[in-house]
């Protein structure tokens, strides 16, 4: 046989051997998009080298608040392979801010340009504080390798701290364009509520609940129906699904520990607002309390629960809990003013002294305890 053809052969058996690879690598990849939590339990200890399925059975027990996922984690990113994948899946998992930076400094040790790992800082400054140097360090890393979600992510999470919500839903939804996950969906949803963009709020969570366990923590899936339960009570529905929302949220207000810190009251005050609608004066004024007590700064509810008062009768405690919102509202939105000023004009004392007064003022509020209302 003639060398040509022979060495045509041996190329061809050569690449095909390359798509084929590449083809069960892409078909790996979906499988564990989809894959459930059992059977990601089943596969990952018979497969102990298979790092992304490590890592996303961890991410699993991670959403579901199960300390299983960090440990996972923690023994893979200890082994000397020096993954730059784990050491971003740990730091990110870390509960501690503080912590996480401590771990990110012995990773810079060993690669100190590393995007994922900068990333990772950029976060954790979010949480300690620094919004401002959060925006800076991801700006820089734009430069040198362009977006990503992840980056995106955390430049949502800075917007967010810096009152600057519709700037934190762009960066989420241009997050989810690049890597569609159903993390970024719910950070997506926790800014949409605020603006009261419901049909978008149903639209972002829908998907989630409708691929049942598919690639799905239960701990997301609790949350996106958390989300649509809200989206419903808040678009035109019938009487009938207003019923099975409020079945629903009675079952998620059970089910709290899958919620992040900052969601923990929601379910209470849609629930409240379902007891409304059906004439439950009582257990309106109950969970409704629960939820301004749990998240005294989110006007809404303490709204809510003013309503919920003056159908019992009680004028004289609703005329109170209507004045108290009356004063939030508008320190929240004197704030806002200010923060937004204040950002345009950083070095003006003036403006930051009249923002940190208002700030004071805030904190003074909240810090009042509530009326005491009678059986609670």
């Amino acid at each position: 046989m003639n060398r040509a053809l022979i060495g045509g052969i041996v190329a061809a058996c050569l690449v095909g051997g390359v798509g084929f690879n590449q083809w069960n690598a892409a078909k790996h990849r979906t499988w564990l998009l989809n894959a459930s939590q059992s059977a990601l339990d089943q596969y990952v200890p018979s497969h102990p080298d298979d790092i992304p399925a490590k890592i996303r059975l961890a991410q699993m027990h991670v959403a579901n608040k199960d300390a299983r996922g960090i440990e996972m984690l923690k023994a893979a990113a200890d082994a000397p392979s020096e993954d730059e994948a784990i050491w971003f899946a740990y730091v990110d998992a870390l509960i501690d801010p503080s912590e996480a930076m401590a771990q990110l400094d012995k990773y810079f040790q060993v690669l100190p340009d590393s995007t994922k790992l900068r990333t990772a800082k950029a976060r954790r400054m979010v949480e300690l504080g620094d919004p401002n140097g959060a925006l800076s360090l991801t700006d820089e890393l734009i430069k040198v390798s362009g977006k990503n979600a992840d980056i995106l992510r955390v430049r949502a999470d800075a917007f967010m701290l810096l009152r600057r919500v519709n700037e934190a839903s762009d960066a989420l939804q241009a997050a989810i364009k690049l890597d569609d996950r159903a993390e970024l969906r719910l950070l997506l949803a926790m800014t949409l509520v605020p603006q009261q963009r419901y049909r978008e709020l149903r639209d972002v969570c829908l998907p989630i609940v409708t691929k049942g366990d598919a690639g799905i923590a239960e701990g997301h899936a609790v949350r996106a129906r958390l989300y649509l339960a809200g989206a419903a009570l808040n678009l035109a529905t019938p009487v009938d699904d207003i019923q099975k929302t409020t079945t629903d949220l009675e079952d998620i207000a059970q089910k709290t520990n899958f919620l992040e810190p900052q969601e923990q009251f929601l379910p209470f005050y849609f629930l409240g607002e379902c007891y409304l609608r059906a004439g439950k004066v009582a257990p309106a004024v109950r969970v409704l309390n629960q939820a301004v007590n749990m998240a005294p700064q989110f006007p809404a509810a303490l709204y809510s629960l003013a309503r919920a008062v003056q159908a019992s009768k009680d004028e004289a405690m609703a005329a109170l809990l209507f004045k108290r919102h009356a004063q939030l509202t508008s320190l929240l939105s004197e704030i806002d003013s200010l923060s937004t000023r204040a950002q345009e004009k950083p070095s003006d004392a003036v403006l930051t002294k009249r923002l940190n007064a208002a700030q004071e003022n805030l904190n003074k509020l909240l810090r009042q305890p509530l009326p005491a209302l009678a059986g609670n």
